[in-house]
Order: C-alpha cells, then structure tokens, then sequence
C-alpha cells in the first residue's frame, strides 16, 4: 500500500531514525494536532453559530468526529485484507479527518462564498485548496528562506514549507483534482462563484504530490487516494447525521417533520440525486429517484423511532409496532408527532440512540475494492442504499436550517462582516501593506511588490485564518461597533 516515495517531504529535514517510536505517518499526525490551524478550529462555525450554545458542533468537534469515523472505517477496511503490506495506515486516515477543514475561513460557507468572489480575479478561493496551502505554506514550522522574509527567499521566491507532511499525507486531502484558475475562465461567462480543486501556484506541488504517491508510474485516472476516499465519506456520514442532531436539539426540524413537508421539497430533493447519479462514473447502472421513493426511505427512518424501548414510550400505542403498515405508521407519527418533537428535542439519550445506530449502519455498508495493481487507489464505497439515504439527509439538513430564515439572517450578517474587512485591507498604492495587516503578514505582502495576486492572496490567508469571534472584533474596530481594547492585538 505504501512505497519510500510516498514518505519524501518538499523540504528536506534531518534523517528519520528507523528505530524511532512513531512512523513517518504518526509524526505527520502529531504536526496537525499541534498546529495552529487545528486549534483555530474551534472557534470556526459548523452549523449554528458558537454564540447560540456550547452544545452544538464546531469545526474542531466536526473534524474530531469526521476522524474517528473514517478510523473505524479503515480498521474495518483492515479486517478484509489479508496481505499486511496492503493494510491502509490508520494514522493517515486519522490526519485526513483531522486536517480536512483546516482551510474553510469564518462564517462557514457563507464565508467561503465571499472570498471565492473577492478572489476571483486572483486564483479564486475554496476550503479544500485553502487546506493544502495552510498545511504546505501557511502555518509555520518549516521553510528554507530568510526569517527575516517570512520564509521567502532574497530572490522573492516563496520557500515556506507549512508544515512538510509527507507527499502521502498532502493527497489524503487532495479530494478534487482542478485547477481552479482554469475553472474560473472555463465558467467565466456564468454565475457560478465556488470552484472546487486547488489554487494554480499550487500546481507543481500538485504534480509532486501525485509523482510520489504513483511511485513514477503513468497513473492516468481519477486521483484519490483510499485515504482521502475514506475521510471524504466519514464526512458525508458525519454531516448527515450529526448536523442533523444539532437541529434536533435546536429545534428546527424533527424525525415526523421530515415526513411532512410539502411535495416541492421532496421534487428537489429527488432531481438532485438522480442528477448526482447520472454523473457518478462509479454508479455502473444509472437510474432515477423519485418523491415516493425519499418519502419510503425517510419513513423507514421513522420506524426506527417506534422501536425504541418501552420506557421512551409510555402511553403510545401498545400495537407490536413491527407489524405495522407505512400508513399506520404515518397514522401513529401524525398523532403523537408533538410527544415526539418534544422527546427528540429534550432526550440526549434518544438523539444518541438515533444517531449511533446511524453511524453504525452507514459504517458497515462500507466496502473495499482492493487495487492491487496501484493499490493507492483503492475503491472505497458507500452500498447503493446507504449512499442515497445520506444524501437524503445531507440535503435535508441543509434545506431545513442552512436556508432557513433564522440562519439566513446570520448568514448575511457573517458576509457583511467578511466583505467589510477584505474591503479594508485590500492592496493600497505605493506597493505598502495594508496598515491593519499584522506584522508577519506584511513582511509576506511585501516580498512580492509588483504581484498583485500575490497581495490579494496574502490578505485572503489572513481572513481565512480568523475564527468567527477574531472577524467579528476585528469588524467592530474598524466600524466602532463594540470595538474592542486597542491593546488587543491584531
């Protein structure tokens, strides 16, 4: 599964000793949760702002749980493989959910919609290409340039290292192979703001990266490792799920609710996942969802509800509830749908419950396609069934709270905010820095004087960095709303 290539780093440091404790793989690891980013993690949104409670999930709790899942996944993966050579690594796996999200800015998405337009001039911006710059450039341990330069060179060449995680390590996050910058110019004439792949001064590390992680050989089809397949499905099991029990808690939606919307919801619902696959090349027989079929599987979601022990359930029907119809089953969700909004919303062990069994079957009906030939590349997939019911979730979840008016209002707030303050640093005449940047940021803005795009990049890795509450004090000062003590510093 692993090769000496897939260990080389774009810096050279000293000679790892063989004989050392930890792995290449688990020094990688140890560098992501020391850094600066992951710490930063938990002052950055998920779903619900961290102001409203400290109950609900952050980007670190996300990222916790995005890795513990994908670990489970690839122990059982493991259990498959009978050659220990081709056993996938569980430090890795671990490292890609931890780092996964280590590049989306402030504000969640609504902040990632506002930079990828502010940058669009200038390579565009988006959390999956920010993640490997933050680990190959921006956070600071390694570089072979000047301290003085910020890590660049006298020459004006960038030579900070980030981080330096192996080659192997950089593609477990590598989930889109585009570049942005021809992405931009392919859709130039459309609406579209967000582009997916990684920023075009990234590119020769790119090719690096998949130089190594092929051994030299001519890999020509779709790049991603197993390790980056495993964590990208964790997340999409995390996200359905999890997000999904916030809401629970917060109120926004119940299981009966899902069930009772009206038909254009579930129409939208089903052409978006017939469209998604139609485009999946892994899907070999194509065919379509429709309402009923959303409706049948969220139904059998309900059911689960029904099962529960006896003690969650005093005083409703005492029918033998796996006998039932789905019309009786309907019939009985109507009828004690506010005993269950309340109990979902008030019984930590009921969420838990529902969410464990979740997780637990959306686990086991992973599979592994082992490529012996690159084994690399692997196939890692989601059964037919379990893969439909997560997107079903997953759209749900974000059609119930991330477009709801409450979370909207703090969606344009979160916007305004990032606008505001990419406004007030944006690249002044005379090639000076902006007076607010900090000063580390400003020794790197001025390395590269007559590059435009370098300056806006400087300045949109700044933003990027802030969490939530660093944007919204710094938004306070430079507007005199509740600004904060001038002796805190930038």
């Amino acid at each position: 599964m692993y090769t000496k290539n897939d260990t080389k780093r774009h810096y050279r440091e000293e000679e790892y000793d063989p004989n050392e404790y930890r792995t290449h793989f688990r020094r990688d690891l140890a560098r992501i949760i020391h850094s600066h980013s992951f710490r930063r993690l938990v002052g950055k949104t998920q779903l619900f702002p961290r102001n409203e409670s400290d109950f609900f999930r952050n980007r670190l709790t996300h990222s916790l749980e995005v890795a513990q899942i994908a670990k489970s996944i690839a122990i059982k993966m493991n259990r498959s493989i009978a050659d220990d050579d081709d056993k996938i690594d569980l430090d890795l796996v671990e490292l890609a959910g931890l780092a996964h999200d280590l590049g989306h800015p402030p504000f969640g998405h609504q902040g990632e919609e506002v930079l990828a337009d502010c940058m669009k001039k200038f390579g565009g911006f988006e959390g999956n290409a920010q993640t490997l710059r933050v680990l190959s450039k921006i956070e600071k341990k390694i570089h072979d340039g000047e301290l003085s330069r910020g890590g660049f060179d006298a020459l004006g060449r960038d030579r900070r290292g980030g981080l330096n995680l192996t080659y192997r390590a950089l593609a477990s996050i590598l989930k889109y192979d585009y570049d942005i910058s021809e992405q931009i110019e392919k859709y130039k004439n459309t609406d579209k703001t967000i582009f997916k792949g990684y920023y075009a001064t990234d590119k020769a590390l790119v090719n690096k990266i998949k130089e190594s992680v092929t051994n030299g050989t001519n890999y020509d089809k779709e790049f991603k490792t197993v390790e980056c397949q495993i964590m990208d499905i964790a997340d999409d099991i995390t996200y359905s799920t999890y997000d999904l029990e916030d809401a629970f808690k917060a109120g926004f939606i119940s299981p009966i609710d899902m069930l009772t919307q009206d038909n254009s919801f579930y129409d939208t619902i089903s052409k978006e996942i017939t469209a998604l696959i139609e485009t999946n090349d892994n899907i070999q027989n194509k065919f379509a969802i429709h309402s009923d079929d959303i409706k049948d599987i969220l139904s059998d979601l309900i059911k689960f509800l029904f099962e529960l022990p006896n003690e969650y359930l005093t005083g409703v029907n005492s029918l033998e509830r796996k006998d039932l119809t789905k019309e009786e089953y309907m019939f009985l969700g109507q009828q004690y749908s506010t005993k269950y909004n309340k109990l979902i919303v008030n019984n930590g062990y009921v969420r838990a419950n529902f969410s464990s069994q979740l997780i637990k079957s959306s686990v086991d009906n992973v599979t592994l396609k082992l490529n012996k030939e690159a084994p690399a590349f692997s196939k890692v997939e989601l059964d037919m069934s379990t893969l439909i019911r997560i997107e079903i979730l997953k759209r749900i979840a974000f059609k119930t709270q991330i477009l709801s008016p409450k979370l909207k209002a703090q969606e344009h707030r979160g916007k305004r905010i990032i606008k505001k303050i990419f406004e007030s640093l944006k690249p002044v005449k005379g090639n000076l820095p902006p007076a607010l940047l900090p000063d580390d940021f400003k020794i790197i803005y001025q390395q590269k004087p007559d590059n435009e795009e370098h300056q806006y990049r400087t300045i949109c890795d700044y933003i990027a960095c802030m969490t939530d509450q660093y944007a919204i004090e710094f938004y306070g000062r430079i507007t005199s709303k509740n600004p904060s003590s001038i002796f805190r510093p930038l």
